[in-house]
C-alpha cells in the first residue's frame, strides 16, 4: 500500500504548530530560568510565547500554610519560597518533623538561596542554541532560504522574550552590625493545613527571619519596555512560523524532529521538583524523636450510675490519683473503647476535634509533639491551628507547662544515643487522657446544645396552624 509517490509530496504545512506546543513545561521553569544569563541566548525553544505574560511577576510562588515563631511572636500566614526550598518533602497526615537549620561553614556571606548555575536549565539553553546552529547549517546545505530565515527569526524570538522576562531576586537579610548583637535563638513552627502536619525548625533568630520575609522579583525592564519587547517577539514568532510553513519538506521534517526533542527535554526538566534548580547555603538535618513508652496500668475504674435530667448515665470514676486517672483515660482513648458518653454534643465535639489518619495518628498527638519539641505552647495562642474553646485553651496551657524542662509533672524531654545516633524522647505526659478528662468535666458543668420544651404548636401559635403555613 503506497500513500505517496515521492517524498516531496509529503505535506507538512502545519509543522509550525509544533513550534508553539509544550507551553506548560516552559512555564514551570520560565521564572527560574529568567534569573540566569543563558535565558537571553538566541536559541530554539518550544512555545516561546509562554514567556509573554500579561504582567510581570512580583514574587516567587507561595503555598498555603502558617509559620509561627515559637518565642519571637512572628506569624506568617503563607509559606514563602524559602520555606518550600529548605523543606521540599511533603509530610504525611498529622506527621511531625523536627529539623535543625544552620548556615554552612564558609558560606556566611553568600545569599540564602539562588538559582543553580550548573543546573539542567543551562543545558537546555545550550541545547537550543546548538540545534539552532545545526538548522542554519542544514538550511545553507539544502539551499532553503525560507528555512534559514525561519530559524533566525525563531532564534531571535527567544532572545527578545528572554530579555523581556529577565529579573533579579532581592531577599532582605539582617545587616552586618545587627549580626553582632546577642539575640536569643528562636524555633519556627510550620503548619500544613491540608495534612494537619507540623514541622519544628530549630535555628537561630537570623535564620528564622527568612521564614517571615517576603522576597521580591525585580524586573530589569519597566512595564512599557516589557510590552515593546513582547510585541517584537510576537512579530518575529509569527513570521518565523510562516517561513517554516514554506520550507522544503526535508527541512520541515528536521524542524518537527527538533521541536519534539526540545519538548521532551523541557518536560524532563520541569518534571523534577523546583528545588532541584536552586541552591541554598544551609545545612538541614532531620532529628529523630519518639514518644515515651506507655505508663504502667492503673487501678481498674469503677462504673457508677448517676442521674441527670431523670435519665441514667454511665460515668467513670476513679479511686486513684489524678495522674493514674489521666494515664487510664489515655489508654482508653488509644483503644477507642470503654469510654462512652450519652450526650451527643460531647461526642460530636470530641470526635470532630480528634481527627484520625490512616496510620492511627491523630491531630492531638501532633500538637503535643510540636509543643514538647518547641518547649512552649504560646505559639498556639497566636494562631487558629488548634480549636478555640475553654477546654482546648486549658489543655494548651497545661501542655505548655508540662513541656517545660523544669516541669515537675513529667520526666521531661531528653536525648539518648541509639547506635551512635542521637534520638530525642519526649516528655511522658498523658496528653490524650488529660484532654478527654477536661471534656468530661466540662460536660458535667455546661450544656452546649439548647433544649426546647415539648409543647403543642396549635396551643402556642393557633393562627399559624389554621392559616396552613405549618404542616
Amino acid at each position: 500500500m503506497i500513500f505517496l509517490d515521492a517524498f516531496s509530496d509529503l505535506q507538512l504545512d502545519i509543522v509550525g504548530i509544533v513550534a508553539i506546543l509544550g507551553e506548560a513545561s516552559v512555564l514551570r521553569v520560565s521564572q527560574i530560568s529568567g534569573l540566569s544569563w543563558h535565558h537571553e541566548l538566541p536559541r530554539l525553544m518550544p512555545a516561546p510565547q509562554a514567556l509573554l505574560k500579561h504582567s510581570l511577576e512580583k514574587r516567587l510562588p507561595v503555598e498555603a500554610g502558617k509559620v509561627v515563631g515559637a518565642y519571637s511572636g512572628n506569624v506568617n500566614l503563607e509559606l514563602n519560597f524559602f520555606c518550600q526550598l529548605l523543606h521540599p518533602r511533603e509530610l504525611k497526615n498529622y506527621e511531625v518533623e523536627f529539623v535543625t537549620v544552620k548556615k554552612r561553614k564558609g558560606m556566611e556571606d553568600h545569599p540564602p538561596y539562588e538559582v543553580n548555575p550548573a543546573g539542567s536549565l543551562r543545558t537546555l539553553s545550550l541545547l537550543g542554541s546548538a540545534l539552532s546552529v545545526i538548522l542554519i547549517a542544514l538550511s545553507v546545505v539544502y539551499g532553503d532560504g525560507w528555512a534559514l530565515i525561519g530559524t533566525i527569526l525563531l532564534s531571535l524570538t527567544s532572545t527578545l522574550v528572554g530579555f523581556a522576562s529577565r529579573w533579579k531576586l532581592e531577599v532582605k537579610q539582617p545587616a552586618k552590625d545587627v549580626k553582632l548583637m546577642k539575640i536569643h535563638d528562636s524555633d519556627v513552627v510550620i503548619f500544613y493545613p491540608r495534612t494537619g502536619a507540623l514541622r519544628i525548625v530549630r535555628c537561630s533568630e537570623f535564620e528564622s527571619r527568612l521564614y517571615f520575609t517576603s522576597e521580591s522579583c525585580k524586573s530589569l525592564l519597566n512595564d512599557t519596555w516589557y510590552r515593546v519587547f513582547a510585541l517584537l517577539g510576537t512579530v518575529t514568532l509569527i513570521f518565523g512560523l510562516i517561513c517554516i510553513g514554506n520550507a522544503q519538506t526535508i527541512m520541515q521534517v528536521t524542524f518537527a524532529s527538533t521541536y519534539v526533542l526540545l519538548n521532551i527535554s523541557y518536560w524532563l526538566a520541569s518534571s523534577v521538583g523546583s528545588h532541584k534548580h536552586w541552591i541554598h547555603s544551609y545545612d538541614v538535618q532531620v532529628q529523630e524523636f519518639d514518644l515515651p513508652p506507655p505508663a504502667a496500668p492503673a487501678a481498674p475504674p469503677v462504673l457508677n450510675e448517676i442521674s441527670t435530667d431523670s435519665q441514667p448515665v454511665k460515668r467513670t470514676t476513679f479511686q486513684t490519683t489524678d495522674q493514674e486517672k489521666d494515664d487510664d483515660i489515655e489508654r482508653n482513648v488509644r483503644r477507642r473503647t470503654t469510654m462512652r458518653f450519652r450526650t451527643t454534643s460531647f461526642q460530636r465535639r470530641y470526635t470532630d476535634t480528634v481527627r484520625f489518619a490512616k496510620d492511627g495518628r491523630i491531630f492531638t498527638t501532633a500538637l503535643w509533639e510540636a509543643i514538647a519539641l518547641s518547649g512552649t505552647s504560646d505559639w498556639l495562642q497566636r494562631t487558629n491551628i488548634a480549636p478555640k474553646n475553654d477546654v482546648w485553651d486549658k489543655w494548651i496551657q497545661m501542655a505548655g507547662e508540662a513541656a517545660r524542662t523544669d516541669s515537675p509533672d513529667c520526666k521531661g524531654t531528653h536525648e539518648i544515643i541509639v547506635q551512635g545516633r542521637p534520638r530525642i524522647v519526649l516528655s511522658a505526659w498523658p496528653y490524650r487522657g488529660v484532654l478527654a478528662r477536661l471534656f468530661a468535666e466540662e460536660q458535667n458543668q455546661r450544656k452546649w446544645r439548647p433544649e426546647w420544651s415539648d409543647r403543642q404548636l396549635e396551643n402556642v401559635y393557633p393562627e399559624i396552624v389554621h392559616s396552613g403555613i405549618a404542616t
